[in-house]
């Protein structure tokens, strides 16, 4: 059963969107907040995160920038998919604050993470 981190302020928004879940057949977790989202993360793993990126506390950008830049929830950097997906996700964001969170990660030792941090600042996401 796939695991999914639904991060959104608005409760109704989270319940259309957990039923949708639900009947694909995941195993939810809900976070009112970036700053829940980002516990939850350290608490556990997930399949998929569907965040919505103005919140209160911490919003999806600064989610999406612990994901790719951050020494991780746990302490330790996240694992090359995790990473390369959140700079495809960033490079589906218009906009100068996504676009300096991929800039910095634009050295990053990872060349699996390197080249879609490169496609997402390309817009080739």
């Amino acid at each position: 059963m796939p695991r999914v981190l639904l991060a959104d302020d608005e409760p109704a928004m989270r319940r259309r969107v957990k039923a949708l879940l639900d009947d694909l057949g995941c195993e939810v977790t809900e976070a009112e907040d970036g700053r829940a989202a980002i516990e939850a993360l350290a608490a556990g793993s997930f399949d998929l995160i569907v965040t919505d990126l103005r919140m209160p506390e911490a919003d999806g950008l600064e989610v999406l920038d612990g994901l790719l830049n951050g020494k991780g929830f746990l302490g330790k950097r996240e694992p090359t998919d995790i990473r390369a997906a959140a700079a495809l996700a960033l490079g589906r964001i218009a906009g100068p604050e996504a676009r300096a969170v991929l800039e910095r990660a634009t050295q990053d030792d990872d060349p699996v993470v390197r080249s879609n941090v490169n496609r997402a600042l390309r817009n080739e996401a």
